[in-house]
């Protein structure tokens, strides 16, 4: 009789529906699991993506901005007994703002062979965002202007920009200097302090 009532209970299966439901449960939550966790790293890759994306629109807006302004614009230097001032023809907003505040001393620097700005920083409002910016002028008036979000250039930085204008003098019969333009602006992507 033993043996039938152990038999009888191994054939019972009043409770396995219960152990089954269970076992279902726990697969679908982790299943449910898996989904939001991907979900939720791949929401957090796009707008990483799109914050990323937008820093370099920012400073690529910038140096170009930049580089395609001065590149129109059309200069003349103007001699004074208070010494000689850039003066345009064609100005564009940048350029009027960039020869107002610097074109004396670069002219003076340039008089003794110098170049003007290596410390010189700009500051230039890109939408919402701050873009940083890097001046040098050589004495033959080619600009490079060094652009960053980075306040401090890191240049591990992924978002550096190199504005390169290259200048296009004209002399008078006696050599000096009268008139200069810029070719079309080269624009590179640094990182790591290399050129891409």
């Amino acid at each position: 009789m033993k043996s039938n009532t152990l038999q009888a209970k191994f054939r019972d299966t009043a409770g396995a529906s219960i152990v089954i439901a269970l076992v279902f449960f726990l697969i679908c939550a982790i299943i449910g699991s898996v989904v939001l966790t991907a979900a939720s790293v791949q929401a957090k890759a796009v707008q990483t993506h799109r914050e990323l994306q937008q820093a370099e629109y920012t400073v690529g807006s910038a140096a170009q901005t930049i580089g395609y302004d001065m590149d129109m614009d059309e200069l003349t230097i103007v001699s004074s007994p208070d010494g000689d001032t850039v003066q345009g023809a064609q100005y564009s907003v940048f350029g009027r703002e960039f020869w107002k505040t610097y074109g004396s001393s670069i002219l003076e620097r340039r008089a003794v062979k110098e170049s003007f700005g290596s410390g010189e920083r700009l500051v230039i409002k890109q939408g919402n965002s701050t873009v940083y910016g890097k001046l040098l002028v050589d004495s033959d008036l080619n600009i490079t202007i060094d652009l960053s979000l980075d306040e401090s250039f890191a240049p591990a930085s992924p978002y550096n920009m190199t504005v390169y204008l290259q200048c296009i003098p004209t002399y008078n019969a006696s050599g000096k200097l009268v008139s200069f333009s810029y070719e079309r602006a080269a624009i590179t992507k640094t990182n790591d302090g290399d050129r891409i």
